[in-house]
């Protein structure tokens, strides 16, 4: 064996790593699988070392999972690419091993926005799984889920709901009323509800939901994800009051099982938080969303995403709540920092908080600044997602009525101009977005001949 690294020894690591992700504490699980790495590597290096199973490929891959779960994603994506190579040296690898590693790779691009490499790589798990385990395996069921998820990403949802269909097809074919059956309907549900389809997926989420119920234990956390997303449709649909009491039971669960300090439970407390913003209770939700904050600083580190998300609730709160934009202009400068620090210059979440920030600008007179961030959103989603896509008419949309405020008609006309042609063309011409682009665009035409 290596330098003291038993069989026993790694299987010990190895479940020790898979408890503490468990647990949401993603820190630690990378820790522990860092070592059971290093260890396999000296063991491989050593006299006449026997093949390993699982094979480091695998180990290296679920190295990356729990270091892009606790936030540093760039090192995630150099493990995943490390798997990778390892799992096609070891021709003929397991397609399993090396699906794996492809995978994860693309976790870690769609971690970091690049959802366009996402999808060459979960394409290449999808044509090896086809190749290698047929059309009819789980895993390929599996992949075709994965890739749905990217479409959502990228915003592409009708693809992404034929993906997810694809999936639950197969998966209740092959694995009828399973957790897999219920991790499909509750993406699909995501999906058609981001189409405006609210029943239909409150629909799936409930038999998802039913599914858990059956098979899972009553405190099990998977079980607090059933009510916190079906929490979402209540709350989307306006009925605050279902939305808290599914919420409740959610965080009720996650503290039971997972701890008060995993990622889980400040998600949940962030959605509480929510509700009694649209019940105008402020001071409460004030007190939650600091909460939330403070349990993914300590769960997750300063500079993870999500407590740039924790920021952004709280300036929304400052800006709309207390009327107090230049907190908010303060707290969402921080969340970009984080943001373009931990997912790159480029992420579309970037250019979301870029925005955001913009509309702040613009309601307290800096319209310059204002002018600058717009810019830069329009040119980050032009890459991210092309120029003839919702969020880029939303961008172009922007900067027409920033144009108009500033005095400078003629700019506002093309712009507006611009983003209705997208509009048009993307959404259809009876959709409200299009219907309030041309409403805006012939005020502007209107004064533009009252000048003349």
């Amino acid at each position: 064996g290596a330098e003291g690294l038993t069989d026993i020894k790694a299987k010990v690591l190895s479940t020790q790593a898979s408890t503490l992700e468990g647990l949401g504490q993603y820190a630690e699980a990378f820790e522990v699988q860092s070592n059971l790495v290093s260890g396999l590597d000296k063991y491989l290096s050593s006299i006449d070392p026997q093949p390993l199973s699982p094979p480091l490929s695998t180990e290296v891959a679920k190295s990356a999972r729990y270091c892009r779960l606790s936030g540093s994603i760039d090192e995630a994506k150099l493990l995943a690419t490390r798997a990778v190579k390892l799992a096609l040296a070891l021709n003929p690898s397991d397609p399993q091993d090396l699906g794996l590693a492809y995978s994860e790779l693309a976790n870690c691009y769609q971690a970091k926005g690049e959802y366009n490499k996402a999808l060459i790589e979960m394409s290449r798990t999808l044509d090896l799984y086809a190749e290698s385990l047929g059309a009819e395996h789980p895993a390929y069921a599996g992949a075709m889920d994965s890739v749905g998820l990217i479409y959502q990403g990228l915003g592409q949802l009708d693809k992404a709901e034929e993906y997810h269909s694809s999936a639950l097809v197969l998966r209740e074919k092959l694995l009828p009323d399973s957790l897999e059956v219920a991790t499909t309907l509750t993406n699909l549900a995501i999906c058609l509800e981001s189409q405006g389809f609210m029943e239909k997926g409150k629909e799936y989420k409930v038999r998802a939901l039913e599914i858990r119920k059956a098979v899972l234990p009553e405190n099990h956390p998977e079980l607090g994800s059933g009510f916190n997303v079906l929490g979402e449709s209540a709350r989307a649909s306006g009925d605050p009051e279902e939305a808290r009491e599914l919420f409740e039971k959610a965080l009720l669960i996650w503290r039971e099982a997972l701890g008060p300090w995993h990622p889980h439970v400040a998600a949940v407390l962030n959605n509480l938080a929510q509700v009694n913003i649209a019940e105008g209770k402020n001071d409460q939700a004030l007190l939650l969303l600091e909460q939330s904050l403070q349990v993914k600083k300590h769960s997750l580190g300063d500079w993870h995403p999500s407590v740039a998300n924790s920021l952004n609730s709280l300036a929304s709160l400052y800006s709309s709540g207390y009327k107090n934009v230049e907190k908010a202009v303060e707290l969402r400068k921080e969340g970009l920092k984080i943001l373009q620090k931990a997912l790159g210059p480029e992420h579309p979440k970037v250019a979301v908080n870029m925005n955001n920030l913009a509309v702040l600008y613009s309601r307290i007179g800096e319209y310059a600044e204002a002018s600058d961030l717009y810019q830069k959103a329009l040119a980050i989603d032009e890459i991210v997602f092309g120029t003839h896509h919702p969020q880029v008419a939303t961008d172009v949309n922007n900067l027409a009525t920033l144009a108009f405020h500033c005095g400078e008609k003629q700019l506002s006309r093309q712009l507006y101009e611009r983003a209705l042609r997208i509009r048009e063309e993307v959404l259809g011409p009876e959709h409200p977005k299009t219907l309030a682009t041309a409403k805006n665009l012939g005020l502007v035409i209107s004064q533009i001949q009252q000048d003349e």
